[in-house]
């Protein structure tokens, strides 16, 4: 085993081949545990060559050559497998794991006849926090080539993390779709969105949320790579009754930023989103129209955002530079539509307040976006709930007598006063109809954006 440390990378596969084919049963243990520690492809590099990409690819292909080894061993030599993986059972430090135990979990899943054995152990490591999102990051960073080999094991791995209920589990297994969205292209890319998009559908609510956070974070961090998916993200659109508002507003925010920020291919989807939120804003159907507002303020963040998420793929490099006017004309138009298609709902009403309130805190428009905001914000409070009180007027005394409260201005030319027992008794005996309608349900939230606009 001493060779291994001083060994060059084109040597292992031999070195291994030849270690593992002389092993017994009884020996299985104590060389698995010396090979573990000793095999490290990271530090074991070869002395006479340059850090080309000619030598990247040839270092690749030796480690995938010696994981292949360890493979066709353990296929012969079942003891092995089982050797190996109560190596990594008795590992109970995160920091004294190393990328090729998760390797090695990924081989074995692919060889052993049980595993559901593999799965339960990598669920505990992952449960106990001995298996971490830095360990996962480091395997694929310098292992991608060999974790890419065994592609439809790490599928069905993170599909079964998925399934989980617990919370970090579920953590790790949405940060090993992320990973395998980027590491892996074509068919099995397209595979990852696939099942991301059936967690979705699954109507568990956790393993919902997960899969959806990491849709969201893959549409702000590789958004031209997410373009060529847009049309299964807007086929949910067909099922958002399923959904709570909270996971309406992530999905509406995925479909928007790849509509918007996705290059050629999401401006497609531009359109159809359009077309989608103004049909449910037309809507007399209450949840409907909610769902249109959500949808509305999503678009909007995502088309006039003061400065973009940056892309971590070269291909989705997407500039920081100021919005374009026409943009934040359009965006401004879409506030507009759902400011007048709301003026009639006050639940609506008060939910477009929070939706912007919420955006805004976040510090995430244009700044043109923002003044429009304060602008038409400060008319609406001053239009629809602040009344002048002039000196000497006497309050109403019908139904009840009303009178003027803390009196913070005492100004002797007149004061202002929020129109409260007046909008209250309007509200009640007022009906319900097309025309706007003003409630004190909006007042809180109006006030609260009138505060953070």
């Amino acid at each position: 085993m001493g060779t291994l440390k001083s060994a060059e990378l084109s040597q292992l596969p031999m070195i291994v081949r030849f270690v593992l084919s002389s092993v017994s049963s009884q020996e299985a243990p104590q060389v698995v545990s010396q090979l573990r520690a000793n095999l490290d492809f990271r530090t074991i590099l070869p002395a006479a060559l340059s850090s080309t990409q000619k030598t990247f690819s040839m270092e690749n292909d030796y480690e995938l050559l010696t994981m292949t080894e360890i493979k066709n061993a353990v296929q012969l030599q079942l003891f092995l497998g089982d050797a190996w993986a109560k190596a990594v059972e008795r590992v109970k430090v995160a920091a004294d794991h190393k990328p090729l135990d998760l390797l090695f979990l990924l081989l074995l899943h692919n060889v052993s006849p049980k595993p559901k054995t593999v799965e339960a152990l990598l669920r505990g490591k992952v449960r106990c926090g001995q298996f971490t999102p830095a360990l996962l990051d480091a395997t694929f960073a310098t292992h991608a080539q060999v974790v890419t080999s065994y592609s439809s094991t790490v599928l069905h791995l993170a599909q079964v993390l998925l399934w989980s209920p617990e919370p970090q589990v579920l953590k790790f297994g949405a940060h090993l779709y992320q990973h395998m969205f980027v590491c892996f292209e074509g068919s099995t890319r397209q595979e990852a969105v696939v099942n991301l998009v059936t967690h979705v559908g699954s109507g568990v609510q956790a393993q919902m949320n997960a899969a959806l956070d990491c849709l969201v974070d893959l549409a702000h961090r590789h958004t031209v790579l997410m373009a060529p998916f847009g049309a299964f993200f807007k086929g949910m659109l067909d099922f958002l009754r399923n959904l709570s508002l909270c996971q309406i507003r992530t999905l509406f925010l995925v479909i928007a930023l790849i509509a918007y920020q996705g290059g050629q291919q999401g401006a497609m989807f531009q359109d159809e989103l359009h077309m989608m939120i103004r049909k449910m804003l037309t809507r007399f159907c209450p949840k409907s129209k909610r769902i249109g507002v959500v949808g509305a303020l999503m678009a909007v963040k995502a088309m006039a955002a003061s400065k973009t998420e940056d892309s971590l793929d070269q291909s989705a490099s997407v500039s920081s530079a100021t919005t374009p006017p026409e943009t934040v004309k359009a965006a401004i138009e879409l506030l507009e539509l759902v400011r007048s298609s709301t003026s009639s709902s006050p639940r609506a009403l008060a939910l477009f307040y929070d939706e912007l309130s919420r955006i805004v805190i976040r510090g995430a428009l244009d700044s043109r976006i923002e003044t429009w905001i304060g602008d038409t914000i400060i008319t609406d409070f001053q239009d629809d709930y602040v009344v002048d009180v002039t000196p000497g007027e006497k309050e109403p005394r019908e139904p009840f007598q009303q009178e003027l409260l803390f009196s913070l201005d005492d100004l002797p030319d007149g004061a202002i006063a929020l129109n409260l027992c007046p909008l209250l008794l309007k509200e009640k005996n007022e009906v319900k109809g097309k025309r706007k309608h003003i409630s004190l349900l909006t007042l809180s939230p109006l006030f609260r954006l009138l505060r953070v606009a």
